[in-house]
């Protein structure tokens, strides 16, 4: 199995009928920060998250409300030191990249890269745009740090 195909439809074909997909597997979200006020405050005006706060344990937990009301992860306070490091996360925030990118550093966040399209780079003088693998259009991303040390990226179509 080729496993960088460019043709996605041959990917499709190549996969068993047995092989489950990573990503359904995935339940739960949580990202680790030193000052929950100031980190709810962050996703809250970046990624107009709504939240519910709770101590389990003697730990504070902001759980980030779906639009469906339930709960998808949670900020959760830690006293170790955030690195940054690990996981990428990409969060979609379609419709929204430019107030989200304005919200970052106003919220205690840093953008580490600015906002740019996708694309393929065929050589050395050139790239083409190219449809992605996220959702199989055209794609834009930045990468943020945000008020707790944690880097991710925003995703956007547009």
């Amino acid at each position: 199995m080729k496993l960088f195909s460019r043709n996605r439809s041959e990917l499709k074909k190549q996969e068993s009928s047995n092989h489950n997909d990573v990503l359904s597997r995935i339940c739960w979200l949580e990202i680790p920060v030193n000052d929950i006020k100031r980190a709810t405050s962050f996703y809250k005006n970046v990624f107009k998250s709504e939240f519910e706060y709770q101590v389990f344990n003697d730990v504070g937990y902001a759980f980030f409300k779906g639009v469906d009301g339930t709960f998808k992860g949670t900020l959760v306070e830690t006293n170790q030191l955030i690195k940054g490091n690990g996981i990428l996360l990409f969060i979609k925030v379609e419709g929204f990249m430019t107030a989200a990118l304005k919200n970052v550093p106003l919220f205690g966040g840093e953008i580490l890269e600015d906002k740019k399209m996708i694309t393929n780079k065929v050589d050395d003088h050139t790239s083409i745009i190219a449809n992605n693998f996220i959702d199989g259009g055209l794609g834009y991303v930045a990468k943020i740090k945000d008020s707790e040390g944690n880097v991710m990226v925003l995703y956007s179509n547009s």
